[in-house]
């Protein structure tokens, strides 16, 4: 039981897994982490320091759990994206300028493609035709549009 907890952690943390996959595996980690605390905490007497190293691991988990779950939904969606880091996305790839970095991206990409802003994902489309079907003809089919406010 011992190494079946860094084996979930290596394999949560491989590029390979999408989806439902990653949320099997990140889920594999947080039953192993329950399993070792309720291991320590059978022992006769839990003392301070077990009980307080239990509740850091549980605080570890779940922080783990919530800085990881957004970054699965353009794999799920099957969109093709940068890996995010937790908390921040993809947002330290804009230091540079945006126009340059989406062009990058939709050249490294495809023509439809997405990356993170802290969170949130966004998804960029590049093809006229799906432009035109997506503006156009299913305008009332995709509401949830970001939207931009300039300072004035």
């Amino acid at each position: 039981m011992g190494e079946a907890l860094p084996r979930a952690f290596k394999q949560a943390k491989g590029e390979g897994l999408a989806g439902g996959r990653l949320i099997r595996a990140m889920s594999e980690v947080v039953n192993n982490i329950v399993e070792v605390l309720l291991d320590i905490l059978k022992s006769p007497v839990p003392s301070g320091v077990s009980l307080s190293l239990g509740l850091f691991m549980i605080f570890l988990a779940l922080l783990y759990w919530y800085a990881m779950f957004p970054y699965s939904t353009l794999a799920r969606c099957g969109i093709r994206h940068p890996k995010p880091y937790p908390f921040f996305g993809n947002m330290f790839l804009f230091r540079q300028g945006s126009f340059e970095v989406q062009n990058n991206l939709i050249q490294k990409y495809g023509r439809v493609c997405g990356y993170y802003l802290g969170r949130r994902p966004v998804v960029m489309v590049a093809d006229p035709d799906m432009l035109r079907q997506i503006m156009v003809k299913d305008f009332t089919t995709f509401p949830n549009r970001m939207t931009v406010r300039s300072a004035s």
